[in-house]
């Protein structure tokens, strides 16, 4: 699932946005694949300096590095001080327990700074040292605290908005599969009547038991309707094969797929054996909710019969 499709990020940036003016710490919310959805409020001493010079800007990828690798391995959060003397966190934004997205705040002190750190490192990678310490007195001290509540409340806002949408989007679906499914019912119902002028035509439910019967089953089976309702295919087969086209009927239901010319090996009333060639559809309530089967059955029982011989 994607943070991206269950939530309405733009309003998800204001927020973030808003945040950052009252706090003037950073926010940036990313997903799995590293998209970028939110970034705001970035410290001057980040972007002017830290992240183009070379071997800061390297600090600081390795900064993120660390970050992901920690919660890669379940971290429920991670607050890590960076090689350049800055603080950032990321924490993970869940969905039913799925990570979804990360959230990222930092570019802050959990401390008054040292300035002499900052001077030396102007000197080191020649950065202009009143610019670079003014960026340095522009970045926020929050206590522990602080930090642990603001990364509390993201993570609680990005899980609300990820399962509000989660709920939208399954709404959607379930809809779309409420017309999908009247749709099927109604294909299977053309397809039912198509098969009931040549066939012997039945209904079965979910548990295979016959709910419908066209008379001429007799013709086929030897068995009356009456004896045939309330009963399974699978009653007219010897054992071995009823456990194989059982198996195929179960992959079926779960996967709500047409019968298409499923060959069996039945036993009439009399205790020959006929093959009957089965084709059938599933159809569904008004509701979206699988039903059953229907179909009819066709007697191949002399061509197979000649395929054998042909075989011998």
């Amino acid at each position: 699932m994607k943070f991206s499709e269950l939530v309405d990020i733009e309003e998800l940036r204001q927020l973030c946005e808003s945040f950052t003016a009252i706090t003037g710490t950073v926010t940036a919310i990313l997903e799995l694949d590293g998209n970028i959805l939110v970034a705001t409020g970035w410290q001057d001493i980040c972007t002017c300096f830290h992240r183009v010079n070379p071997t800061t800007a390297f600090r600081c990828k390795e900064s993120d590095t660390v970050l992901a690798g920690k919660l890669k391995v379940g971290e429920l959060a991670n607050i890590y001080k960076c090689k350049n003397g800055l603080v950032d966190v990321a924490v993970p934004i869940k969905i039913r327990d799925e990570h979804v997205a990360t959230f990222f705040t930092g570019q802050f002190f959990l401390e008054s700074p040292d300035p002499d750190f900052f001077i030396r490192q102007a000197k080191e990678f020649s950065f202009d040292k009143d610019s670079y310490l003014d960026a340095m007195q522009k970045v926020p001290i929050l206590s522990t605290d602080d930090v642990e509540s603001m990364v509390g409340f993201f993570s609680r806002l990005g899980k609300l908005f990820g399962e509000m949408g989660l709920s939208n989007k399954e709404l959607e679906d379930a809809n779309a599969e409420l017309k999908r499914g009247g749709d099927l019912r109604r294909e299977s119902e053309e397809r039912f009547r198509q098969v009931a002028m040549t066939n012997w035509v039945w209904e079965v439910d979910l548990e295979g038991r016959y709910t419908y019967c066209s008379e001429n089953v007799i013709e086929t089976l030897g068995y009356s309707r009456e004896e045939i309702i309330g009963k399974t295919p699978f009653d007219f087969m010897s054992q071995k094969e009823a456990n194989r086209v059982g198996e195929i009927f179960t992959e079926l239901i779960a996967s709500r797929k047409r019968i298409i010319d499923l060959e069996s090996w039945n036993v009439t009333k009399n205790g020959s054996e006929v093959c009957l060639l089965t084709n059938g559809a599933p159809f569904y309530d008004n509701s979206g909710n699988l039903m059953g089967y229907r179909g009819g059955d066709k007697d191949i029982t002399d061509r197979k019969r000649a395929e054998e011989e042909l075989v011998k």
